[in-house]
């Protein structure tokens, strides 16, 4: 058995084995033209993330499609929660990151929709959606600040506090100084589809000049999103 057929016997192993290839190529390629480049203990978890956010513009997996689609879930009554994303933004050489603040009846408070340089780590941008997201919550003068996102690694190491995570740790650093300043905090994940409002936002910073915030609403073009995740009655 040679090792390809090894690899197809474990769901997603050909992808997760193809991507990693892909990333270990690209580093050696940086870091001959003296480019920053991701330690090499982080490109298992870039992989797996990469691969994540493949799929997660590009389609669901069968287990996916089999299960049920998970939407957003109001915060409890009188609280605010806060979704953030990050999206790459193809043929501009540029990312976005969208942020959007709702209430527990599922109506917007306050979004906001920011173009930065693209960046080489999936993750890197994360964090920086997150760290955007709870610094304009904070901004708002909002007391509390429950924070939600799509990216599990993200999600994790702000709930484990790993300030010493090599790849974003000053950045997880930032963010925790936001978080600390509220009277309460909370971070969670969710999946792609209960954050589509964010990832909206995100997306749409290709047209952002560099930044775009709305008050208690977003752009026309996703009032559809907004609707969509509005609790049932």
């Amino acid at each position: 058995m040679d090792l390809w057929e090894m690899l197809g016997q474990k769901p997603d192993s050909k992808e997760l084995f193809a991507v990693s290839a892909w990333l270990l190529w690209t580093r050696r390629n940086k870091a001959r033209l003296k480019q920053p480049i991701i330690p090499l203990q982080q490109v298992s978890s870039e992989a797996k993330q990469y691969l994540s956010e493949f799929r997660k513009y590009n389609g669901m997996t069968k287990k996916q499609k089999k299960s049920r689609i998970e939407k957003w879930s109001p915060p409890e009554t009188n609280s605010l929660k806060t979704n953030f994303d990050g999206a790459f933004l193809a043929n501009t050489g540029a990312a976005g990151i969208g942020v959007v603040i709702r209430n527990s009846l599922g109506q917007v408070k306050d979004a906001l929709s920011k173009k930065i340089p693209a960046l080489a780590s999936v993750t890197v941008l994360e964090m920086l959606a997150a760290r955007r997201a709870a610094a304009f919550t904070r901004e708002l003068g909002i007391e509390s600040c429950f924070l939600e996102g799509d990216s599990q690694i993200v999600i994790k190491a702000l709930q484990d506090k790993d300030k010493t995570h090599s790849e974003f740790g000053h950045l997880l650093q930032d963010t925790l100084s936001h978080l600390n300043s509220f009277k309460n905090w909370s971070v969670s994940h969710v999946l792609r589809q209960g954050n589509a409002v964010a990832d909206a936002l995100a997306r749409r910073a290709k047209f952002s000049l560099p930044v775009a915030i709305w008050l208690e609403s977003v752009p026309p073009d996703l009032f559809s999103f907004v609707d969509a995740d509005f609790p049932s009655v």
